[in-house]
């Protein structure tokens, strides 16, 4: 089966868009499953008892493999979490006519609405009428009230084959490249089941809140989607093993001290339980794949009324339904995040470690701690860079753990423009591809600091027109790009120096700051100033880079900083989150790192050319 995911969204940011080729092989019996994105450029082997993930790394191609099963390291997988196939089972999906494609295709429609409050998602799948094969799917998730979308893509199948070809076992057999001599070991902090997921995030099915890795436990889900339970008023009783299995543990936690009121709120979310989600003529429940992205986005609408409803007010932000709704948490942190804490970074002023690797200041990239000139109350109430050169456009990592990419990029396109007033949109993708020796990981995560030394290494960074995303690892090309922003290396801010933090933001432009980013309030957050007090508040805890953009006061006299995020315009405010600034800020003050622009390349003095 070889099809294209297609962000229409990205088209906004980077000419022509980010439309990413996938062909699957998949043997359900024999649970395999190949898949290779861009012609093979990346390729995942899931094999009974191992994963082999084929992937560049700067000029050549190199093997991960993950033990599926046993041991230490496994992903611990039992026999009943099964292979999931790659397409969506829409047996339970109302079927809406006929129609005709662009391409002169006849296909049928199936079509499966979700409401969620002012919030809407529509699925469309068009199946070839002459053999049933899948043509297109298309997801649009639509404010009702204000007919923006929060959410977007389209996936076209190319080809389609429902049996594998004679002698088709070879296909499923790794390369020589695979053999235990030549796979390479990404950062020990990386779980394994996050490295497994992220090519997963690629299926279709995965695209509906499937995975394919299905949780067991279908016997829970099924009891909980029961159609009396529709037209009822009160939720069945539900034991401590529905806490644990049905409902999320982030809801269990949410929702602590309040368990008496869980029944309630099942009934309070039942419009979400569609009619149309079970058979008209059978009155059957779904199938367990379709049962489990029923439950979890049934789960996480619970969780976000219930906050909405009796939290909101008191906490001073919203959530509201987006992307994450239909992702599974390993599919989340595999694709949506990628900060990867350095050791010691921050804290060790001498040394600072970068990834287990120590560094000197004045050496590399790696000028040293920022120095505070002004004094306390020269620093200006609020900054903004909303809507600057030194702000940028919102991005999107799509289907990639790059936000450490995107948050450095964010803090050298902001120095560039107030060093120099040209407004420029740097490439993550030369990052991504290429700062591998600096002790990042790609699409797997990295860190702000060896991403700068990186570039400051490679003569400057390029311009993303000339290298564009494509939300995967791919092979360093930087040698071949134009460099037009030079930087002399980076600086860091000492850990919870929040007035430091402010001077810096305010006297040379935004940061790459960390944070931890898993807690569902976090993904969901649409409004307000976020706080939450049991937000990790170590550097081990960071997980998810961002770009600081500013810092302010609301007009109830809350402090807060502002970030971009690099999750589109779709997410939060436009893009955009507050944090509070007091107490728990959930480690922005704990890693920021800024570039330092060149003083001569800002002067004009050094001509932007190609690296040699």
């Amino acid at each position: 089966m070889q099809y294209t995911i297609e962000l229409p969204y990205v088209q906004a940011i980077q000419i022509p868009g980010l439309k990413i080729p996938i062909h699957i092989w998949y043997d359900g019996p024999g649970k395999k499953l190949r898949m290779d994105v861009y012609g093979g450029l990346d390729s995942t082997y899931i094999l009974p008892d191992f994963t082999y993930n084929t992937f560049p790394r700067i000029l050549k191609k190199s093997c991960l493999k993950i033990n599926n099963t046993v041991g230490p390291t496994s992903l611990q997988v039992s026999e009943d979490e099964g292979l999931q196939p790659p397409l969506p089972d829409i047996s339970n999906w109302l079927f809406s006519g006929a129609a005709k494609l662009p391409n002169g295709m006849l296909a049928y429609v199936w079509t499966l609405t979700e409401n969620h409050q002012e919030k809407t998602n529509t699925y469309t799948f068009y199946t070839a009428q002459e053999d049933g094969r899948p043509l297109k799917l298309y997801m649009a998730g639509v404010n009702i009230l204000s007919g923006s979308h929060f959410d977007q893509y389209i996936v076209d199948f190319v080809l389609f084959f429902n049996n594998l070809f004679p002698g088709a076992a070879s296909i499923f057999k790794p390369p020589a490249l695979c053999n235990p001599a030549s796979t390479v070991s990404l950062h020990p902090s990386l779980p394994k089941a996050v490295l497994h997921a992220a090519p997963l995030a690629l299926l279709p099915s995965s695209l509906l809140g499937g995975g394919l890795l299905h949780e067991s436990g279908s016997e829970e889900i099924t009891t909980l989607l029961q159609p009396q339970l529709v037209s009822t008023s009160s939720a069945p009783q539900q034991g401590s093993k529905f806490l644990d299995r049905a409902l999320t543990h982030s809801m269990v936690s949410l929702l602590a001290g309040v368990k008496k009121s869980i029944g309630d709120l099942i009934s309070h979310s039942t419009s979400l339980l569609m009619p149309q989600r079970w058979s008209s003529t059978t009155g059957t429940a779904l199938s367990s794949s379709s049962s489990a992205s029923l439950l979890l986005q049934s789960s996480n609408r619970i969780l976000i009324e219930a906050w909405n409803r009796d939290h909101s007010a008191a906490q001073g932000f919203k959530l509201s339904m987006n992307r994450f709704a239909s992702m599974s948490q390993a599919q989340f942190l595999s694709t949506s995040l990628g900060h990867i804490p350095s050791s010691g970074f921050g804290r060790n002023v001498a040394k600072p470690g970068l990834l287990g690797q120590q560094r000197k200041a004045g050496g590399g990239g790696y000028l040293g701690v920022f120095q505070r000139k002004l004094k306390d109350e020269e620093l200006p109430v609020s900054v903004d860079y909303r809507g600057t050169g030194a702000d940028g456009i919102v991005k999107d990592q799509a289907f990639c753990g790059s936000c450490w990419a995107f948050a450095a990029t964010g803090t050298m396109t902001g120095t560039w423009f107030k060093a120099t007033g040209q407004a420029l949109s740097l490439s993550e993708q030369q990052i991504v591809d290429c700062a591998w020796d600096q002790g990042n990981n790609g699409c797997w995560g990295g860190n702000g600091g060896p991403a700068m030394e990186f570039v400051w290494s490679a003569g400057g960074a390029g311009l993303e027109d000339a290298y564009p995303y494509i939300g995967q690892n791919g092979y360093c090309k930087s040698n071949n790009t134009d460099k037009v922003a030079l930087f002399s290396g980076y600086e860091i801010i000492h850990a919870h120096d929040e007035l430091a933090l402010m001077e810096a933001l305010a006297t040379r432009g935004p940061l790459y700051v960390a944070l931890d980013a898993v807690h569902p309030t976090f993904k969901f957050y649409s409004e307000g100033v976020y706080h939450r007090d049991d937000c990790g508040s170590t550097e081990d805890d960071l997980n998810h880079a961002v770009t600081l953009v500013g810092y302010g006061t609301t007009t109830e006299g809350v402090d807060y900083w502002l970030i971009r995020n690099s999750w589109s315009k779709l997410w939060g405010e436009d893009g955009y989150m507050k944090i509070t600034r007091k107490g728990n800020d959930c480690g922005i003050t704990l890693a920021a790192v800024q570039s330092i622009v060149d003083e001569a390349a800002a002067k004009g003095e050094v001509r932007r050319v190609m690296a040699a």
